[in-house]
């Protein structure tokens, strides 16, 4: 069924008609596979929208327009005066904001409003929001699921990136960094604190990676972090190219093809172990039996 997200938004419902841009803290989880609504003052709503694309973003970065340079020109000064009107008008919570790129795909113009106040997200069957109807009823109301939002945030990267004419690696080496700024990164280092090798700790240098590649992987797989490794930049390098890998029982496995100086100099050594899960040890052995370059 599909089932359309409202979400209440009177503070900054101008704001989202203007630039179609919706911004709100990171992590927090909606499922926006299908449509997207909002809800101004009195739970009515106007229109519908597909979320395009979503960007994280520090609000405390001075650097933060860099991060978004990957938009066209269009997208860029879209995402800043909203950033600018925003702060000028209305607040920004916490550091870190997802931010979503709206297109609007059709207008509701008999202006549907819920039948009582709901101050979180809801959903409603899309028949429901065309019924003509002036009060509306929800279809469900769901709990937070980082799952979902992961799931939904993924499928966004992947039929973006699926839309360009790029090799199978590229799109690795796409989907990675942007996992790198995703709930999945968030995940792994409510887990682990450092690079699960040799334990450097800021994380503007841990990479959040795939035991067995997201090419390789099923929807469960892409979600689950057992599939995941925290690694500091050598680290993540050597094992996503298969010149390391780990033993069932977490002793390192190095490849014949490194010399004994690229070791030093990368920080690897026989001595070196981390400890695994069952799950993670699954994962482990196929990524030595189809990764690894003995």
């Amino acid at each position: 069924m599909n089932n359309v997200l409202s979400i209440p938004a009177a503070s900054t419902f101008h704001l989202i008609k203007k630039y179609h841009i919706h911004a709100f803290p990171h992590p927090r989880t909606y499922d926006y596979s299908y449509l997207v609504t909002f809800r101004k003052k009195g739970g009515i709503m106007e229109e519908l929208y597909k979320v395009e694309r979503t960007v994280i973003l520090n609000m405390e970065d001075e650097l933060i327009y860099d991060k978004i340079q990957h938009f066209d020109n269009s997208i860029q000064n879209r995402i800043k005066h909203y950033i600018i009107e925003r702060k000028r008008d209305f607040v920004f919570e916490k550091p870190d904001f997802i931010f979503w790129i709206l297109k609007k795909e059709e207008s509701l113009l008999h202006k549907p409003q819920t039948t009582k106040p709901y101050n979180n997200h809801v959903y409603f069957n899309y028949k429901e929001l065309q019924s003509g109807k002036k009060h509306v009823n929800i279809a469900t109301k769901e709990k937070y699921n980082n799952k979902v939002d992961y799931l939904s945030e993924f499928k966004l990267n992947l039929e973006e990136i699926n839309k360009d004419e790029i090799t199978v690696t590229e799109k690795e080496q796409i989907i990675k960094s942007r996992i790198g700024q995703s709930t999945f990164k968030k995940a792994l280092l409510s887990i682990e604190k450092k690079c699960k090798l040799c334990g450097v700790s800021d994380e503007r240098f841990l990479i959040a990676s795939h035991i067995k590649p997201w090419s390789q992987s099923n929807n469960q797989e892409w979600l689950d972090v057992n599939n995941g490794l925290l690694l500091c930049p050598n680290h993540d390098s050597l094992f996503d190219k298969g010149y390391i890998s780990f033993d069932d029982n977490g002793r390192i496995l190095i490849s014949d093809i490194l010399n004994e100086s690229t070791k030093v100099f990368l920080n690897v050594n026989e001595t070196m172990n981390i400890s695994m899960n069952e799950s993670q040890q699954q994962y482990m052995k196929w990524h030595g039996e189809n990764q690894f370059k003995p």
